[in-house]
C-alpha cells in the first residue's frame, strides 16, 4: 500500500514538472527572456524612455525598444537602498528613463521580457544568485536525502532482524512441538 502511495505521488510529480516545462517553452517561442546589464538609455526630448540596450553574460550587446504605442512595458526595479519602483511605461515614461539609469550606473542585473520584434514588455530586477549559495542549497538537499536513505536503511535491517528472530522462535517451537527439524 505504501509503495503504491510513493509512486503514485512520483508519477504526480513527474506530471506537474513536465506540464510547468511545456509551458515555459511555449511562452519562451514568442518571447524571449534575458538578464544582462543596461548599457545605454535613450530618451525623446521630454525626458522619457524610448529605448534601451542591455549587455547579456554573452557580451552580446541587445536594443530593446519601448513606447507609448507598444503593449504597456512593466518595471519592477529596485534602488540602491532597497527600495522598490514598480510601475508600466504608459503611467511614467521619464521615472522608467531615471530608473533604467540608476540600474546602468550600479551596473545591476536586470531581466527583459520581449517579444522578437525587440519591444520590452517587462523589465525587472535580476534575482542576485551566487553559484556559491546555490550549490550549498544543492550540498544539504543531498546530504538530507542521503541521511534519509541512511535511516530507511537502519529501520529494515531492524526489522529484518525482529522477524528473523520472531521466524527462528516459531520454529523452535515447531520442532519442540513436532520433534522434527524445519531449517
Amino acid at each position: 500500500m505504501r509503495q503504491n502511495l510513493f509512486t503514485l505521488a512520483a508519477v504526480l510529480l513527474s506530471a506537474v514538472a513536465l506540464a510547468s516545462i511545456s509551458e515555459r517553452a511555449d511562452a519562451q517561442s514568442s518571447n524571449k527572456i534575458r538578464s544582462g546589464v543596461v548599457v545605454s538609455v535613450q530618451t525623446n526630448d521630454r525626458g522619457e524612455l524610448d529605448s534601451f540596450s542591455m549587455v547579456d553574460p554573452n557580451g552580446e550587446i541587445i536594443a530593446y525598444n519601448v513606447s507609448s504605442d507598444t503593449p504597456n512595458t512593466q518595471y519592477g526595479l529596485d534602488s540602491d537602498v532597497g527600495d522598490r519602483w514598480v510601475s508600466d511605461q504608459a503611467s511614467d515614461p521619464a521615472e522608467a528613463a531615471v530608473r533604467l539609469s540608476d540600474q546602468q550606473q550600479r551596473q545591476a542585473r536586470i531581466t527583459v521580457d520581449a517579444d522578437v520584434n525587440g519591444f520590452a514588455h517587462s523589465v525587472v530586477q535580476a534575482e542576485g544568485s551566487s553559484l556559491a549559495s546555490s550549490l550549498g542549497y544543492l550540498f544539504a538537499a543531498a546530504i538530507i536525502t542521503w541521511l534519509a536513505f541512511a535511516g530507511y536503511i537502519i529501520y529494515m535491517a531492524r526489522r529484518q532482524r525482529v522477524l528473523s528472530s520472531q521466524i527462528e522462535r516459531l520454529q523452535k517451537s515447531m520442532e519442540k512441538i513436532s520433534g522434527q527439524s524445519y531449517i
